[in-house]
């Protein structure tokens, strides 16, 4: 099933509700949904991991692979897994159960959650809408 025109409208929502000045910040996406998140180097394993424990939700983003917390790799590694959380069936799942697995945010992937997470942040930090200023993300 092709849910990209869903995914685009929901990154764009989510972008104008969490919209600050200069740019959308993911970090901020995720403190005020009430996700915690650490940045920690753990090899090669992941680019980013979305975990859910008692239904609560926490973002680790791998600076061995993103190299820095302000690189641009990591703001899209970082949205990504915004948009696993974002995107009810990825998050839903994983609220069941599922277990959760180490992303690569490269639009490498053959799994469709990873390509649909892709699309998310794509949409989060480039929405075609204007926000505020008319400018983009």
């Amino acid at each position: 099933m092709d849910r990209s025109n869903e995914i685009e409208e929901l990154a764009e929502l989510v972008a104008e509700e969490h919209w600050s000045s200069g740019r959308v910040d993911p970090v901020a996406i995720a403190t005020s949904s009430g996700i915690t998140f650490n940045f920690g180097h753990y090899d090669d394993s992941f680019d980013g991991y979305l975990e859910c424990k008692s239904r609560r939700f926490h973002i680790y983003i791998n600076l061995d692979t993103n190299k820095s917390d302000e690189a641009p790799r990591t703001r899209f590694s970082f949205a990504h897994e915004l948009g696993h959380y974002f995107l009810d069936w990825h998050r839903c799942a994983l609220e069941h159960g599922v277990p959760p697995h180490g992303s690569k945010a490269d639009f490498v992937s053959t799994i469709v959650v990873e390509r649909e997470a892709d699309s998310f942040a794509a949409n989060l930090l480039l929405p075609k809408k204007s926000h505020k200023d008319g400018g983009r993300a």
